[in-house]
């Protein structure tokens, strides 16, 4: 499948992304104004309370839009199915209830100084874990530390209590599981390997809280057909 850029522009593409369902944290879902408070906050991934639409320790304004999107493409479903149905040990390996979010990132060359540029993925969006497949070529994960005001500590100042900055390898075919302090208490960034040329992608799956996929019946729908619950789990838990 060829899904080079083309057009007067392309040489400007550094990165497509294919949403299942579409979300945003930092930006207005009517106008796309992105908002300038939206950052590292340390919160525990939960829903913002009822009527509350902004996290005051964050300023993540989640949303999630499934009107405009397609279902999850057969593939992407059938890996899903795998990963919640694999064990090791006798235990399963995928910790989440269920996956109904996919997102899909071909990066064909650098923004700045990466790939991806250090973010972390919005609690009020998603539970834990997150899972991230690479495909294609390798890549590096880069973890630095997390805080409200920027990425280098929460009062901008060296923590010697917790890392700075280290690294992580990411092989073809390599499944990562983020959780715990690095998805709560580190940003990170993807970094590109020189000796390799050609474009990586990454496949990530994770559980979007259930109220952001909406409540009416488009919402609904989508949900059901895009959500995908471990078939051993469901087997285990019925009556005999």
């Amino acid at each position: 499948m060829d899904i080079s850029p083309s057009g007067p522009l392309s040489s400007l593409v550094t990165r497509l992304k294919l949403f299942w369902g579409k979300y945003g944290y930092d930006k207005d879902p009517v106008t796309g104004e992105k908002k300038p408070n939206a950052a590292h906050g340390l919160c525990e991934p939960a829903m913002l309370p009822s009527g509350q639409t902004t996290c005051p320790q964050c300023g993540h304004e989640p949303h999630v839009v499934t009107s405009c999107c397609n279902d999850m493409p057969p593939a992407v479903r059938n890996f899903a199915q795998v990963l919640m149905d694999a064990t090791v040990d006798g235990e399963r390996l995928c910790k989440l209830a269920a996956i109904n979010s996919a997102l899909a990132n071909v990066y064909i060359g650098n923004s700045g100084t990466s790939l991806l540029g250090q973010h972390f993925d919005s609690p009020h969006h998603f539970n834990r874990p997150i899972y991230s497949l690479r495909l294609h070529q390798p890549a590096t994960l880069a973890f630095v530390t997390g805080g409200i005001r920027s990425a280098y500590g929460v009062d901008d100042k060296h923590r010697e209590d917790y890392p700075i900055y280290f690294q992580v390898p990411l092989a073809v075919n390599c499944l990562t599981e983020m959780d715990g302090f690095a998805a709560r208490a580190l940003m990170h960034a993807v970094i590109h390997d020189e000796a390799v040329k050609q474009p990586t992608w990454s496949l990530i799956l994770r559980n979007i809280h259930g109220g952001l996929l909406g409540t009416n019946a488009q919402g609904e729908d989508w949900k059901e057909k895009n959500t995908i619950e471990s078939l051993v789990q469901v087997l285990e838990d019925m009556p005999m």
